[in-house]
């Protein structure tokens, strides 16, 4: 009896990961977009610029929300990993459970 009591607590916690990576992941997916349309939004400000000194300020704010960005994209990039690798966790502990299970319930 006490393999199953420990499967579930193995279980509940695994979940208990996976959903935080998930969020964790949605959170990072959000925060990507928006900065994308940051960079989108300054790139075209780029193009549209008249003059010298317009098109320079312009350049910079594209260089400096790009770093943003990549800073967002990097961020997701981890956020997901983090999330493929509790769902395995998941699933494992999952597989574990029914084993589990399947042993309490033969005779």
């Amino acid at each position: 009896m006490p393999d199953i009591g420990k499967a579930v607590q193995d279980l509940t916690k695994a979940a208990q990961d996976y959903g935080a990576a998930r969020r964790e992941e949605e959170a990072a997916q959000t925060d990507e977009e928006a900065q994308l349309a940051a960079m989108k939004a300054a790139s075209k400000a780029v193009m549209r610029a008249k003059g010298k000194e317009a098109t320079a300020a312009a350049g910079r704010e594209f260089h400096r929300v790009e770093a943003l960005w990549r800073a967002a994209n990097t961020r997701r990039k981890k956020a997901t990993l983090a999330r493929m690798l509790a769902e395995k966790k998941f699933r494992e502990k999952m597989r574990k459970f029914n084993e589990a299970m399947w042993a309490l319930m033969s005779p």
